[in-house]
């Protein structure tokens, strides 16, 4: 189970963190063995959720020019083992920010 929810399949991922608060286990201290951004938000939700809005923090850091702040923000998330790839979506051409588990 835990295979194949490193493997990135949501389902398997909510099945192993439920398994896991079952048997006592704390997710958190699982997560980092997956990369996948999908994982972590069933292994642990509410850290994705810190996350998620730190990203979305510096995206608007980035769109107001303020890149001081959105760099403090990406060292933010460094520290917390989360890396940021930016890329631009080809139909906008907006930068998007998309993000997984670094250790």
């Amino acid at each position: 189970l835990a295979k194949e929810a490193k493997g990135g399949t949501l389902g398997f991922a909510e099945q192993w963190r439920a398994t896991l608060k079952f048997l006592g286990f704390n997710p958190r201290t699982w997560h980092v063995r997956s990369r996948s951004s999908e994982v972590l938000e069933a292994a642990d939700p509410e850290l994705a959720d810190r996350v998620n809005k730190l990203v979305a923090a510096r995206s608007e850091a980035r769109k107001a020019k303020n890149y001081q702040e959105g760099d403090r923000i990406r060292d933010e998330l460094t520290a917390m083992g989360i890396a940021l790839k930016d890329s631009k979506d080809p139909k906008t051409g907006e930068v998007v920010t998309t993000w997984e588990v670094t250790s």
